[in-house]
């Protein structure tokens, strides 16, 4: 069994187990149980696409540019809008309003080539230019809709991960994802020193990244990171990073031993946003969303309002 089929088994259990530590959230945790499960039920690895050669690779990443390019992964636009009609059929099962839910969605999913238009848009030109795209359709909310279109594409993100999971990634040194180029969710560190590693909240790719500088805006602090920590007994491994320059944090998980072992810090941030609001009780925002696509605990109007 490869690696990364058994990493991906192991956050299954750690998901599946537990809790959220913030009472009244235990639907968000089903939620995204059932998205998990939805991308686990999508075979990797199952579409006929040219592998880079290792060559290729190395010029691709020495030369700044990611494995790959996040619009070619784009499926044709009937599995597209299945797949987001497989989103949709999961979100309303967990919405208090789920028809007003399935109205807001259907003047954009009646059409699978305009589905696929906004999927170019998010992925070619990022959230804002889809929010007001999605501004001029009447009778949507675009934060549900991106919250779909990224979860509809979860899948191929992950495909393509598993693709690159050979590739040797060690010289790539930005703050962004070596393969799909989006920003990292959550940090780690481990082993001798503390050796600092990102995930990406797209493709969940991991790649060590410099220990004192900010992914976010690449502002590094020669007089060390600052750390928030929490006294509670809960967060013993888990603190905050925060820069002082743009205002975001990255929650950092410190590993026991040279190994990761069954520690999982993009499914621990999902069960732990009574962290978030702790750290964002400082004046800090998340610098990206977690691996759902959501910025828990940061309500989502403030969030609109920092884009």
């Amino acid at each position: 069994m490869p690696d990364w089929r058994a990493r991906r088994q192991s956050a299954r259990r750690t998901l599946f187990s537990g809790g959220l530590d913030v009472e009244g959230m235990d639907d968000v945790l089903a939620l995204y149980c059932d998205l998990y499960n939805l991308n686990e039920n999508s075979p990797l690895l199952k579409r006929d696409q040219r592998e880079l050669t290792e060559e290729e690779a190395r010029m691709r990443l020495a030369e700044g540019f990611t494995l790959i390019d996040p619009e070619e992964i784009i499926p044709g636009a009937q599995e597209v809008a299945d797949r987001v009609r497989e989103v949709v059929q999961i979100l309303s099962r967990h919405s208090d309003d789920p028809d007003v839910l399935m109205e807001d969605l259907a003047n954009l999913t009646v059409e699978p080539g305009r589905l696929c238009e906004s999927v170019r848009t998010f992925l070619s030109k990022g959230e804002d230019a889809l929010r007001k795209s999605l501004a001029l359709i009447d009778d949507v909310n675009p934060e549900v809709v991106m919250f779909v279109l990224f979860n509809a594409l979860k899948s191929f993100f992950l495909e393509a991960a598993a693709r690159c999971v050979q590739i040797d990634k060690s010289a790539w040194e930005k703050g962004y994802c070596p393969v799909c180029g989006g920003e990292p969710a959550v940090s780690y560190l481990i082993g001798e020193g503390g050796k600092r590693y990102l995930v990406c909240f797209r493709c969940e790719t991991h790649w060590r990244y410099r220990r004192l500088a900010c992914p976010y805006c690449g502002h590094e602090n020669p007089k060390g990171s600052v750390y928030l920590y929490s006294e509670d007994a809960d967060y013993r491994t888990l603190s905050a990073s925060v820069c002082s320059e743009c205002r975001s944090y990255i929650k950092v998980w410190r590993a026991e031993g040279d190994e990761l072992g069954d520690m999982h810090p993009e499914v621990e941030d999902l069960k732990t946003p009574g962290f978030d609001r702790s750290v964002e009780n400082e004046g800090y925002l998340r610098g990206a969303p977690n691996i759902y696509g959501l910025w828990i605990g940061t309500p989502a109007d403030e969030v609109e309002d920092n884009d």
